[in-house]
């Protein structure tokens, strides 16, 4: 049979900040847990330049962290248009999908990354 897979189980207890850059302002936020501060942050930080992508993957951190996943999938979406085999968007898409309901959408995304988890780290 089928079971949900923990991401503890792939990335580790803090996998939900897989790949975030703690050099960036909002991820200095994100890392101390001010996870509105840091979504301030990220959100100037795509101002400036729409196309960071350290600052998608930590507005959709803080985002999950906070427990918005609906607000996260468009960043991880962004993401993995930037970067398709980035494997902790890949793996948060999956999982905030997952928790919103939407099943059919998750399976695939999340089947592709234990197969990436498989052969390769984040990148």
């Amino acid at each position: 049979g089928r079971r949900a897979l923990d991401a503890s189980e792939v990335f580790g207890p803090d996998w939900r900040t897989v790949g975030i850059g703690w050099h960036l302002p909002g991820g200095t936020c994100t890392c101390s847990r001010d996870h509105h501060a840091a979504i301030a942050e990220f959100e100037r930080e795509l101002a400036a330049d729409p196309g960071h992508f350290e600052s998608h993957f930590g507005m959709a951190a803080a985002g999950l962290r906070l427990g918005n996943a609906a607000a996260a999938i468009p960043h991880l979406e962004t993401c993995l248009e930037m970067r398709p085999t980035h494997l902790g968007a890949r793996f948060q898409l999956g999982s905030a999908l997952s928790s919103l309901g939407r099943l059919s959408d998750a399976e695939p995304i999340s089947s592709q990354s234990l197969r990436l988890a498989t052969t390769q780290k984040d990148g």
